[in-house]
């Protein structure tokens, strides 16, 4: 049996990805893993609470980490594989040379680390095009399939076009798209809910929020750049006057699977409605743009002081190059329902959604739409795991 090292470092891999492959791993009785996060700009601060939390998971590194595993761990990962799920490659290159172990990428590729790869795996054959255009041999090319599928067939073993007459809200993975989310979708339903009696509204959490912040979180006073109401938690519902929001966390994947339509920010998330053939409609709020997260050089500018602010303008100059940002849109090639990459503003989101929910036949369409787009038919962490292991 040997040991699999797999580097990850934001909620979208942990969730979508580190989890179905540790299922399959397990399963087939292949040995120890452990997990290593790397620095990342899109991190919560929640992922070594998650990871350690995930069952099979023998031993979580830091960060900080690294640089005591390159010097002194060679011999306990000699028998061993790395796959790469996130982060720099370079990490993970210089860790497959220093240790001479076999080193595996999924989805990310540069043609100046591929000596330290033995093969890189891809979703689809965009995916493939993508990875020969980084000069990435045909033979180092194993077309596996979407590992969120996987993570979403856990909860979820047959989608449905037949929804029900519900709204999902997912806020986000990080404390102030909670805190600043929460309140204007909380108006939000109840303007929608005079327009649609009997229209329900969940509010989906990440695992990656800390319990006792929670609530606190969730009672937040509205952002003055965002707007919306605060509300009271009770139990499991969030409450202002006759309008509340049904809190989901564990259920996550069955109450998405049963909406008409979902609202979220860019992420995993989207790709997960999308499996599940839930029409989306995609946000990514200007309100506030230095708190939204970057790679690259702008996400470097969250570290320096006052980086925030200049990151956060720069990304509104940027605004107008920006592509289409959900997963079902990218994979369509437009978008199939809009996406919104603009500050928030309750009156126009009221008249756009319910547009949306009015146009149920175009709705199930989208849904249709989603069948095609996501095939059901691979087994992504079973090619995966095989490949490595083999």
């Amino acid at each position: 049996m040997s040991r699999l090292l797999i580097t990850a470092n934001s909620p979208g891999e942990m969730a979508g990805w580190v989890r179905p492959i540790l299922k399959e791993w397990h399963e087939r009785g292949l040995g120890a893993v452990d997990i290593l996060l790397l620095p990342c700009s899109f991190a919560t601060g929640q992922e070594e609470r998650v990871a350690r939390s995930l069952p099979g998971v023998e031993h979580v590194y830091r960060p900080g980490d690294y640089f005591r595993l390159w010097r002194s761990e060679a011999r306990k990962y000699q028998d061993g594989n790395l796959l790469h799920l996130g982060g720099d490659l370079m990490y993970s290159a210089f860790l497959g040379w220093r240790w001479g172990i076999r080193c595996w990428s999924y989805l990310w590729a540069r043609p100046w680390w591929n000596s330290a790869f033995s093969g890189y795996f891809t979703k689809d054959a965009w995916g493939v095009d993508w990875l020969r255009k980084r000069r990435v041999p045909p033979e180092q090319i194993h077309l596996t399939g979407d590992l969120v599928l996987d993570a979403v067939r856990q909860y979820v073993p047959h989608p449905t076009l037949d929804k029900e007459e519900q709204i999902s809200y997912l806020p986000g993975s990080r404390r102030h798209e909670l805190a600043s989310l929460t309140p204007f979708f909380l108006e939000l339903h109840g303007r929608l809910q005079q327009l649609f009696p009997g229209l329900k509204g969940v509010l989906h959490l990440s695992p990656f929020l800390p319990q006792e912040e929670i609530a606190p979180l969730l009672q937040s006073s509205p952002d003055p750049k965002v707007g919306g109401l605060q509300g009271t938690l009770t139990d499991r519902t969030l409450q202002t006057g006759k309008t509340h929001l049904e809190i989901v966390g564990e259920e996550h994947y069955s109450r998405l699977s049963k909406s008409r339509l979902a609202i979220s920010i860019p992420g995993t998330k989207t790709a997960e409605a999308g499996y599940l053939r839930t029409p989306l409609l995609t946000i990514l709020p200007l309100n506030r743009p230095e708190h939204l997260p970057s790679i690259g050089p702008l996400g470097l500018l969250d570290f320096l002081p006052g980086g925030a602010h200049l990151k956060g303008r720069l990304i509104l100059k940027t605004r107008p190059r920006v592509g289409l940002l959900s997963h079902p849109n990218i994979l369509a090639g437009r978008p199939l329902l809009p996406e919104l990459l603009e500050p928030l503003r309750l009156e126009a989101l009221v008249t756009l959604v319910s547009n949306i929910l009015g146009e149920k036949e175009k709705l199930r369409g989208v849904s249709e739409q989603l069948a095609s787009l996501y095939s059901w038919e691979t087994l992504p962490a079973h090619t995966l795991v095989e490949t490595i292991s083999g």
